[in-house]
């Protein structure tokens, strides 16, 4: 996963310049979730890699189901992405677009990880704190791991704080096993 990363970096990052130059971010942002909704059956992948199938084929699939959703511009990036045989990396290139977004917008996303579903009072208790700690909104998404058996995992940005059960246990096995 890192090495996709990495190598749709410089894609997203330059999607984004290009999306704010035109004063455009969330319209590119909309493309991209469209291109990765398209993507997302893997039917058009498989396609690309048949060599009975050319790039300009698989362009004119993509740009036909996008239909309004793909600007000339939009396009045109998806021909370059076919050419560089970079066509699934779109779902990573979206990630990255999106953060460099939140990072403009102000926003930053965290993920709350719990033993048990939270309740609203516990998700705006975690939501005010972040808001607070990192001084950007916060978009905050919930999930449940009973193998934490308790207290929570909050990730957000580069940020992890880890106060679960099985966390604070595999700190306390570590110090005794040394």
């Amino acid at each position: 996963m890192a090495e996709k990363l990495t190598v749709a970096r410089p894609y997203a990052q330059a999607i984004f310049s290009l999306a704010q130059e035109q004063d455009q971010i969330d319209q590119w942002s909309q493309m991209l979730e469209l291109l990765e909704e398209i993507l997302s059956g893997k039917e058009i992948l498989r396609l690309h890699d048949d060599p009975r199938v050319d790039d300009h084929q698989i362009l004119e699939i993509i740009a036909s189901v996008a239909g309004d959703g793909l600007n000339p511009m939009g396009k045109r990036m998806v021909e370059t992405l076919i050419e560089r045989d970079r066509l699934g990396l779109v779902p990573e290139i979206r990630a990255l677009f999106e953060v460099e977004r939140d990072a403009v917008q102000g926003r930053v996303e965290a993920e709350v990880i719990s033993a048990v579903p939270l309740s609203a009072g516990q998700k705006e208790t975690f939501e005010n704190a972040l808001k607070r700690r990192l001084q950007r909104e916060i978009h905050l998404n919930c999930l449940v791991d009973e193998t934490i058996i308790g207290g929570a995992i909050v990730r957000a940005g580069d940020m992890v704080i880890d106060g679960s059960v099985a966390g604070q246990l595999e700190k306390l096995a570590t110090r005794l096993s040394h």
